[in-house]
């Protein structure tokens, strides 16, 4: 009824977000998600229909997503990457694919020049028309906009990507993807060296954790005496309660926290 009101009030378009296709689902769900859609569907008319998944690949429910009467199918790509062919081979040819390829959840900048080549391939397979660009999901995620973080560590800066950042990727992937490369030349550069600064950071990668994890061998992963011994000597030792208990660290942990926590509108 929803649709009906809002198609007749001159909606065009229509977003259906679905995370529960990237779950594992009975037949019953199945068979309702082919009765919801096949409603949704008449109620939209003509008026595009974007149905999004995330947060993982859909494996199991590739044929369910990719045969749902809906115009556009919005694809997980920066964990699932490896459901690109299965999706392309089962998708009709009316159905176009908006591909995830920028994170909306992670504060890592994208690495571009590892993205153009999946754009690149996506449009040669289907044709530009049948491609969209997007990220992976809301952007609710994310701090609004780096520029106004003015106190941040260079270095830190230049590997990080908030809302609007991840905007101008997808921006810069759509540029290339329209064959304006050279329009965006810079950016794609300024990309590069950030990605290639960050691998090389000793602030990334220290010798130091790397030589204790290569030092790490099967035996350390077993106990070298049981619980029962262990608990009576932990309890001396910490001078632990008859019933010891924490927090999962929700709590204020430091006088600045405690008072930022007194002086909040609602529970923490």
């Amino acid at each position: 009824h929803l649709v009906e009101r809002l198609r007749a009030a001159g909606a065009a378009y229509f977003q259906f977000d679905e995370p529960l296709l990237v779950t594992d689902l009975d037949q019953r769900a199945i068979d309702a998600y082919r009765r919801a859609y096949a409603s949704l569907r008449d109620a939209a008319g003509d008026a595009e229909i974007t149905l999004v998944t995330y947060f993982g690949p859909l494996g199991d429910n590739t044929e369910l997503a990719t045969s749902l009467p809906v115009d556009v199918l919005h694809l997980h790509l920066v964990r699932g990457r490896g459901q690109l062919d299965a999706v392309i081979a089962a998708r009709s040819d009316t159905l176009a694919l908006s591909l995830g390829l920028v994170d909306g959840r992670n504060l890592g900048r994208s690495d571009l020049e590892a993205l153009v080549p999946v754009v690149a391939d996506v449009i040669d397979r289907l044709g530009v028309d049948a491609v969209q660009l997007a990220p992976l999901c809301s952007l609710l995620h994310l701090s609004v906009d780096l520029s106004a973080e003015a106190a941040l560590d260079a270095e830190i800066v230049a590997w990080l990507a908030f809302a609007t950042e991840r905007l101008d990727e997808i921006r810069v992937l759509g540029r290339v993807a329209d064959g304006d490369e050279a329009s965006v030349a810079a950016e794609l550069e300024a990309n590069r060296l950030a990605a290639a600064a960050r691998r090389r950071s000793p602030r990334v990668h220290r010798r130091d954790v790397a030589e204790r994890l290569a030092s790490i061998t099967p035996a350390m992963g077993y106990r070298s005496s049981p619980y029962s011994k262990r608990r009576p000597l932990q309890a001396e030792a910490l001078g632990l309660p008859a019933l010891p208990t924490t927090t999962i660290g929700s709590f204020p942990q430091t006088r600045q926290s405690a008072r930022s926590a007194s002086s909040s509108d609602g529970p923490r």
